[in-house]
């Protein structure tokens, strides 16, 4: 399995961004934190994705924040996603990153 820094997170995030056909996204495992995630889900909300796996990368409630504020919205995201996938997050836990 691929992994993943923070900051390589970011540069998928601009290449999901440019990519229309993209329907999967898995970063499971990857211990990216809140910010990097952020700039992410920051993308994701223009793809069409039917499955997203950010389980296990060390976010925490701003990255959970996000997610839902994307989810409550009028989003491609919230149209397409029909697989989620967030466990072993920290995310009921404060943390800094």
């Amino acid at each position: 399995m691929l992994r993943q820094k923070p900051a390589e997170v970011v540069l998928v995030a601009a290449a999901v961004s440019t990519d229309a056909a993209l329907t999967e996204v898995n970063i499971g495992s990857n211990r990216v934190g809140d910010d990097a995630m952020g700039q992410l889900l920051n993308t994701l909300k223009d793809a069409s994705l039917t499955s997203l796996d950010i389980s296990n990368t060390g976010c925490g409630a701003s990255a959970a924040t996000k997610l839902a504020e994307l989810l409550s919205e009028d989003t491609k995201l919230k149209a397409s996603l029909t697989e989620l996938s967030l466990g072993s997050n920290p995310i009921g836990s404060p943390r800094s990153n």
